[in-house]
């Protein structure tokens, strides 16, 4: 294992940033433009001016013994694929005003991170973990997926208000060929705004506006899919809720089990499928976590192989159900066996990653593979593990 991340080491170089001590640059903009292809920009605690980004770079934020989350603010990041420019992107511990992935053909990551209005253009796999995204300056919501797949993991997703109207937004918007998968999220739509006289919509936490769009969802009854509220009104709060999902246009492929989803407009699959989660949530007070929680909930007395790989694999063992498999199991790093406790208990396994300044940024794949009573066999979904 260590030979292997030695080696995907040595292609990486490193670049400080810091606003206000001794650093290789001072602000990002010019450090992104020096950098090359597979460099990692290291983000002392600060404020830095947004840019906009057309290589394979990853950022990263909140080194030890820091109580400052560096942040990424106006006018925003544009990670940008478009005529030959970037085509994957990680990025980890830091905050983000209004963070734009755009045409990115290769696996983009995020995690860790506060975002402020999450934006997905013709992206084929971004993969976003144990972060918070709320309101920011998109019009319609807190992210909104265009032509895209996106696979949330032990995420915080909640609709704002439209500055203009006060009407709330919805927590996932969707357009085009968009397929969307979540795994022990919290999904909300946005209340509305406060007016003096409340006849305002609250958002849903789905919206489709138009094309085919695909959401699965996975979880417990810990995690709602909401509606947002209209909390100024004096009606019944029934009367003021916005729907869990509103369909403006085209049409929505949803599959869902053991969430707490109450005017799901489909029945949940029963009986409820395994699913894995990834911690600890959100960034540490005093510097990167050197260990990574891993979690699976499913039916006790089920058994899962949870299976960390160095590299990727998209394909479906024969005689499994479920998700694709994403881990490469020819690379693999870490096999532990779990027996299950329960949809709403997990099974853990704590990972000690190996960490220094060599190693940061590189990413694990992370995946289980259970055995389902009655003799079939379900692959979870996948997540990552970026090391710091």
């Amino acid at each position: 294992m260590l030979l292997t991340l030695v080696t995907l080491a040595l292609a990486q170089q490193s670049w400080t940033i810091d606003d206000d001590g001794p650093a290789d640059f001072a602000d990002l903009p010019a450090a992104v433009a020096a950098a090359s292809d597979g460099d990692i920009l290291q983000l002392m605690p600060g404020s830095y001016t947004g840019t906009t980004i057309t290589k394979n770079l990853k950022l990263l934020g909140y080194p030890p013994s820091s109580f400052e989350i560096p942040k990424i603010g106006a006018p925003g990041l544009i990670v940008d694929g478009s005529g030959g420019g970037a085509t994957t992107f990680t990025l980890t511990d830091l905050r983000v005003d209004d963070l734009v992935l755009r045409n990115l053909t290769a696996r983009t990551r995020v995690d860790t991170a506060t975002v402020a209005g999450l934006q997905v253009e013709s992206c084929t796999d971004v993969v976003v973990t144990r972060s918070y995204v709320s309101d920011g300056a998109l019009p319609s919501a807190s992210i909104e997926v265009t032509d895209s797949a996106v696979r949330l993991t032990t995420c915080n997703i909640t609709g704002g208000t439209e500055a203009s109207t006060l009407d709330g937004k919805a927590g996932l918007a969707l357009w085009g060929d968009s397929d969307v998968r979540l795994a022990g999220c919290v999904l909300t739509g946005g209340n509305v705004g406060d007016a003096v006289f409340s006849s305002l919509i609250p958002g849903p936490a789905i919206q489709v506006v138009d094309g085919a769009a695909s959401v699965t969802v996975h979880g417990s009854s810990y995690h709602p899919i909401d509606g947002g509220h209209d909390p100024f009104s004096s009606l019944d709060s029934v009367l003021t809720q916005a729907p869990s999902v509103e369909i403006l246009g085209g049409t929505l492929d949803l599959s869902w089990s053991a969430v707490d989803f109450p005017d799901a407009p489909v029945p949940a699959v029963s009986p409820a499928e395994p699913y894995l989660e990834v911690g600890p949530v959100g960034a540490p007070l005093f510097g990167p976590d050197p260990t990574r929680d891993l979690r699976v909930f499913g039916a006790p007395g089920d058994v899962a192989a949870v299976a960390i790989a160095v590299g990727s694999s998209t394909s479906l063992p024969t005689g499994f159900s479920g998700e694709s498999l994403r881990v490469n199991l020819d690379q693999l790093v870490v096999l532990e066996l779990l027996a299950l406790q329960g949809q709403d208990v997990p099974a853990f396994v704590t990972v000690a990653q190996p960490t220094g300044p060599s190693l940061s940024g590189i990413e694990l794949d992370v995946q289980a593979l259970v055995a389902l009573s009655g003799g079939t066999s379900f692959v979870t979904n996948a997540s990552q593990i970026v090391l710091k």
